[in-house]
């Protein structure tokens, strides 16, 4: 085998992923990971055509400092979730953009608005407002650490104009709909069912393991995928209850997927647009609603808002408030219907005080 040019670089394999490695000043740097060697090479002659990695001490790309980050302590601070997504992010709309190979301490505001303008997705389409805020809420974030870094003076995404986003009505299920989720006939029910009993994400599901489960205390620990805050004890009622206990151990998972391993959070999502229409449950209704159910459930039960807001794994009470206790239709017509009731058995007096008013 022919022997590569001094300074060219060469492939290694890391922990399962493919990286281009150069070596600079006697330190060794690396490029992007890649799921194969062949991308890992294309890499490689990419960044040694370009004269890339940089030498220490300057000042880096985004697209190099996106890397740095997310392999560095910004990264390792991240849930597994958030950094799969920022990971996505990267690969998808910094890497390969003109933004990608511009210095930190080069960008400008019209370049980074440019950049927002024509984020798109795989499929060449736009993204939804609210999926372009959060890349663009990325790439800022880049450039906030950059700022602390020092290698620019200035975070160009500040005041950048993006799309209005429509805040997303959740759906919260009538009764009789949440009532048959309360006697599940399978794991993917019973799934289904900590969703709307214990108001565990789809990821939260997915990560659950049985040394998590204390049935005689009736609890669950919630690893967590996003905050600090989203690591906390959720209680388990009685039907929740019922029907882990009834759930055979056969993997150290709770709701293992396929060979007992891990279950995706995305396989849970297309196990309950199966079982909607066996349940009986609108087609628009999404998987994260149970989780939003459960919420408003405790809410129009008179619950303590941060009560409700720790049972969730909220960092705020305002996002518990905002985005997921919102009450039925039914209830808030109620309310409305006691108010009234109360107006007209209220003493004479009132009317004369409210005739006067």
């Amino acid at each position: 085998m022919r022997r590569r040019a001094k300074g060219s670089g060469t492939v290694v394999h890391i922990q399962g992923s493919w990286y281009a490695k150069f070596v600079r000043l006697g330190k060794s740097v690396y490029g992007q990971a890649w799921p194969t060697r062949d991308e890992a090479e294309a890499d490689r002659l990419r960044l040694a055509a370009a004269g890339a990695p940089r030498e220490p001490g300057a000042v880096p790309t985004l697209r190099e400092w996106a890397h740095e980050c997310l392999t560095g302590q910004y990264g390792a601070r991240l849930a597994p979730s958030t950094f799969a997504t920022n990971e996505l992010y990267r690969h998808l709309h910094i890497n390969p953009s003109a933004l990608g190979g511009v210095r930190l301490d080069r960008a400008t505001r019209s370049m980074v608005q440019a950049w927002a303008d024509q984020l798109r997705l795989q499929d060449g389409s736009a993204p939804s407002p609210r999926y372009a805020r959060r890349i663009v809420a990325f790439a800022s974030k880049l450039f906030a650490l950059a700022v602390r870094a020092g290698h620019c003076a200035s975070n160009p995404f500040s005041g950048v104009e993006l799309s209005a986003v429509r805040e997303r009505q959740n759906r919260v299920l009538a009764p009789d709909e949440a009532i048959r989720l309360l006697n599940p006939n399978n794991d993917v029910e019973t799934a289904l069912l900590l969703a709307m009993a214990c108001g565990l994400r789809r990821g939260e599901i997915a990560a659950l393991e049985w040394k998590h489960v204390d049935l005689e205390r009736r609890l669950l620990w919630v690893e967590g995928t996003k905050t600090a805050a989203s690591r906390r004890w959720a209680p388990i009622p009685a039907p929740a209850l019922s029907a882990l206990s009834a759930l055979a151990r056969t993997s150290e998972w709770v709701f293992p997927g396929r060979g007992g391993r891990r279950r995706t959070p995305a396989s849970l999502t297309r196990a309950f647009a199966r079982a909607r229409e066996r349940l009986g449950i609108p087609t628009e209704t999404r998987l994260h609603d149970l989780r939003g159910t459960f919420a408003s459930l405790l809410v129009e039960g008179g619950a303590d808002p941060r009560a409700v807001q720790e049972l969730l794994g909220h960092t705020d009470v305002r996002t518990t408030l905002r985005m997921y206790a919102r009450s039925r239709a039914e209830h808030k017509a109620a309310l409305v219907e006691d108010a009234l009731s109360r107006l007209q058995t209220a003493p004479a007096d009132s009317d004369k005080v409210s005739r006067q008013g």
